[in-house]
Formats: C-alpha cells, sequence, structure tokens
C-alpha cells in the first residue's frame, strides 16, 4: 500500500488533473462520531442530511465502535462551498453533542493523545485480553512520549494482584473479567505508572474461554481519570483479533470521554 500511495499521489493524480481539468473545488469535513449504530445515526441525523442542498454530500464510513462522517462539497466557487461546508459540519455538531469525538480525521488513539498533550495530562495502561494492543496504538503515534508513562499486561491473576493491586478475594469472587478487578486493574496502572488517566481491560478474546454467562467476546473496560470512572462489560463480535481491536477502540473512547470532561 505505501508504494501505491506513493506512486498515485505523486505521479497518477497529478496527470489525471493534468489530462482532465475541472473548475470544480472538492471540499471536505469529518466529524469522528461514537456511541450510535450506522443506522441509529443516519435516524438520528435524516431531517438534516434530507436538507442538505445537491452540492452537498454526506458519507458513512463506518469501523467497529466509531464512524467517520465525511461531509463533501463540490462548487466552482472555492470561498462558497467552504463556508457552506463548515456551515453544515457546525449545525450537524450541535445535533450529535457529545457523541462527536473529533472534527478531525484522527484515530480514537491519536484523539485520546491530542488531548492528554493539551491538558498536560498522563496515561498509562492496565490490559489482560487487549495484550497491550492500547499502548501499542498510542505509542505508533510520534510524540507518545510526551503523556505515555508505560502499561502493565496482567495476563496472569498474580500480575493483576502482585503488580496492579487487584484484591484476589475479587478475583475468586467475580472472576478476572468483572468490573470490580478491572476498576482496580486501572489504579493499579495509576499507581504503578504515576499517571493522571488509566486505562484497563480485562475479557476473553477466544476462541475458547468462554461461558453461558460469560460468553467469548465479554470484555470488562475501565477508564480511570484521577478519581473519576467510566467502566462497561461490552460484547463483541468476530475473531480473536476482531474482538481485541473493538476493546482497543472501545476502551480508548471511554478515555476520551472522560478528559473531555475537564
Amino acid at each position: 500500500p505505501f508504494e501505491t500511495s506513493t506512486m498515485m499521489s505523486e505521479a497518477v493524480f497529478p496527470a489525471l488533473r493534468e489530462r482532465f481539468p475541472s473548475p470544480v473545488h472538492i471540499e471536505h469535513a469529518v466529524l469522528m462520531v461514537t456511541d450510535y449504530t450506522e443506522s441509529g445515526l443516519a435516524m438520528k441525523i435524516s431531517a438534516w442530511e434530507e436538507s442538505l442542498p445537491e452540492y452537498l454530500h454526506l458519507a458513512y464510513l463506518p469501523k467497529p465502535g466509531l464512524i467517520r462522517l465525511r461531509l463533501d462539497g463540490h462548487h466552482e466557487d472555492v470561498a462558497f462551498i467552504r463556508g457552506e461546508v463548515a456551515r453544515e459540519l457546525a449545525v450537524l455538531k450541535e445535533i450529535l453533542g457529545s457523541a462527536v469525538l473529533a472534527d478531525e480525521d484522527l484515530t480514537p488513539a491519536e484523539i485520546l493523545l491530542k488531548e492528554c498533550v493539551e491538558k498536560g495530562v498522563t496515561i498509562s495502561t492496565a490490559e489482560s485480553c487487549t495484550g497491550g494492543n492500547i499502548a501499542h496504538e498510542l505509542t505508533l503515534i510520534p510524540g507518545a512520549s510526551e503523556v505515555v508513562n508505560g502499561g502493565v499486561v496482567s495476563y496472569s491473576n498474580g500480575v493483576k494482584v502482585n503488580v496492579l493491586g487487584v484484591s484476589a478475594a475479587d478475583i475468586d469472587a467475580n472472576g478476572a473479567v468483572s468490573i470490580p478487578v478491572v476498576r482496580q486493574m486501572a489504579a493499579g496502572a495509576q499507581r504503578a505508572a504515576s499517571s493522571r488517566l488509566a486505562v484497563a481491560t480485562s475479557g476473553i478474546a477466544g476462541p475458547g474461554g468462554g461461558s453461558e454467562e460469560k460468553p467469548v467476546g465479554t470484555v470488562c473496560i475501565c477508564a480511570r481519570l484521577d478519581d473519576k470512572e467510566l467502566y462497561e462489560t461490552a460484547h463483541f463480535n468476530g475473531s480473536r483479533a476482531r474482538i481485541i481491536d473493538s476493546a482497543t477502540t472501545r476502551a480508548l473512547i471511554l478515555a476520551i470521554k472522560l478528559i473531555k470532561e475537564l
């Protein structure tokens, strides 16, 4: 893909523009939206979308846990279409409220890091079923060292207890995949890495290990900022890799929601 991208941007697209010139300017704007299914989001904004003029078009670009809304404008008057896109985007943000994570085309990890840098908040992770994937997504981004203090892959109960300070009694009583355990994991990550913000996951990524009470895809997630928490038990579908990816995304989103309240 990186070779194709280079060829298209440096050779193919310039040649196409030269051969097929057009006076039409294309303007894009993006919102990153959570807390809706694609169909639910379409119903929420149907009246607004139906009122769009013919030179504006909305595209739904979903992935697990997140929908990228791209508003496209086409017009010969550059200033006009830029103004129209900005105006309608502001209306859409007002309709969706807190479901909007960002008005830029960013990944959840990029959104979280940007918020942490802007607000001077350090972050750490405590991961069981995601196996370090949250920390991996964060540290892929240049500049992560400004705010990422570290993480613990607490795959075994012994590490949960001995490193993160999770109560062995709570594990025995509730199981490792439980809200009491994941809350203690997040608090333990704060202490271990001296961070203000921590995210924690504990779940069953499969393909085995599930039960009737806790089937494969069950993941408990907690985000903790200072002494405030958001936590939930989520149920994801798909392969092991997809469950891990979905849990990673959801954990990052919970952390974004917390830090946006600062």
